[in-house]
């Protein structure tokens, strides 16, 4: 299966090429513009594996939660590549991706990323995947309550409150701020072998806070 892959909900974007010859990803933290690198990163890197992105058999992107302007950066170009190819689609949760490399340790996971305004999205995934703590937007010392010592953080709320997260007796991975693509590759290549991709007009992201910007009264 040749797959492409797409993460923009953070300040870390990261794009991903998988096929039966491997798989290649390529990150950056940038400030704006993650639109101007996702499709020339993933045409270099599905070329690097052998095949053109008009060849993929579906697309995987994290859905969010995440920064507002970069989540739908990120799924527009996804569905907008497989409404051109034909093909699926499949959305996974951006604290899942983050948190799944570091699954497997026998220690929960708690998955942060910075909300803005003092707040993160946060959730916590048990050492065999299954979700504890499902995504929330909630001030920092909330996820932490729900957390206990010797457990991991990942994500880019982590580094954010990393005092605070390593005062709580967590364990910071590092990098923190790895949006988890290689991880977004392989869950998608799974949900796609399951039939679980949906047509690119039925792809939703997920927000978890309304956007700041409101209609004017009486419209």
């Amino acid at each position: 299966m040749r797959i492409l892959a797409f993460d923009t909900v953070g300040p870390v974007i990261g794009v991903g090429a998988g096929s039966p010859k491997g798989e290649r990803v390529r990150t950056e933290r940038i400030t704006r513009k993650a639109e101007s690198r996702l499709l020339p990163w993933a045409q270099d890197l599905a070329r690097e594996l052998g095949f053109e992105p008009s060849q993929i058999d579906g697309v995987g992107v994290a859905i969010g939660p995440g920064a507002f302007t970069g989540l739908r950066v990120g799924v527009a170009t996804a569905c907008g590549l497989a409404q051109a190819v034909g093909c699926p689609v499949w959305g996974a949760c951006s604290l899942r991706t983050r948190a799944t490399p570091h699954l497997g340790s026998g220690r929960p996971v708690l998955s942060l990323l910075d909300a803005r305004k003092g707040r993160v999205y946060a959730a916590i995934f048990d050492s065999d995947g299954q979700v504890r703590v499902p995504p929330a937007d909630v001030e920092p010392a909330v996820a932490l309550s729900w957390s206990s010592p010797g457990m991991m953080a990942v994500g880019e709320g982590a580094i954010v409150y990393r005092e605070r997260v390593e005062a709580a007796g967590l364990v910071l991975v590092e990098p923190a701020d790895d949006p988890g693509v290689t991880a977004l590759l392989r869950l998608a290549r799974s949900g796609l072998d399951r039939d679980e991709g949906v047509s690119p007009t039925e792809l939703r992201p997920v927000y978890l806070r309304a956007p700041d910007a409101k209609p004017p009264a009486g419209r």
